[in-house]
């Protein structure tokens, strides 16, 4: 009972989750598909954030394993020849301390070190509703974000055999990985479309190629690769 989800949370996509962090536990710069609350127990941590934009972070290349998206950009000491954009990051730092609570907005680059030797829980949730969450990433200050997001996804599993198929079923594919991801149940069609004209653009295609007939209820499986993977 340390911890009451609070009522406006939405729908929860994880957790709650509890992280034990020993004394100046350094979190790579990262963000999250989903919106987040970060909750103190025990200690002190500090948190920056940068915003929704892509650059000056350097995310990790796209086809890297995980859910999240990585800054490779060390915040406590940059290389500025390395990656000279990051100076003109902006950052907002906060000092979390027992009882406090701060969220973290979807696609938010964060970079969290532990001051002390803390205990801290986080859940990540999304808005009510049947595709709501969808239709608010999809927009800015998110979109930059949450696009490069999606392609990363779509990069893992372009070397796959069944990635052929996952385009043949495209549509389908992005309705039941949103569903799994976000349990948004009913994409519209222009978020479908913005979507499929996404992957095209990327892959260098003009349309989806034409649709077999499948064995089984469910069409091939969009998936993240390497959830268990960190940096």
């Amino acid at each position: 009972n340390d911890v009451i989800i609070p009522k406006y949370v939405g729908k929860m996509h994880g957790g709650p989750f509890m992280w034990i962090a020993f004394r100046g536990h350094y979190e790579f710069c990262h963000f999250d598909p989903d919106d987040n609350f970060l909750a103190m127990i025990r200690g002190r941590k500090r948190v920056r954030l940068y915003g929704c934009q892509i650059q000056p972070l350097y995310p990790n290349p796209l086809g890297s394993k995980g859910r999240t998206i990585q800054s490779q950009v060390d915040c406590d000491n940059p290389d500025y020849q390395k990656f000279p954009l990051f100076k003109d990051s902006q950052c907002s730092e906060y000092i979390l301390e027992s009882g406090d609570m701060l969220f973290i907005p979807a696609f938010c680059w964060h970079q969290v070190t532990s001051l002390d030797t803390s205990i801290s829980i986080n859940m990540f949730y999304g808005d009510d509703g049947d595709c709501n969450f969808m239709s608010k990433i999809m927009k800015e200050p998110y979109w930059d974000a949450f696009s490069y997001w999606f392609l990363n996804i779509i990069e893992q599993n372009r070397s796959l055999d069944s990635f052929q198929r996952i385009l043949a079923n495209l549509p389908e594919s992005i309705d039941n990985f949103f569903l799994k991801q976000y349990h948004e149940t009913n994409i519209t069609s222009d978020i479908r479309d913005k979507l499929i004209q996404l992957v095209l653009d990327y892959c260098g295609l003009k349309e989806l190629p034409p649709a077999e007939e499948r064995n089984g209820k469910h069409p091939p499986a969009l998936k993240i690769r390497g959830l268990l993977w960190r940096k």
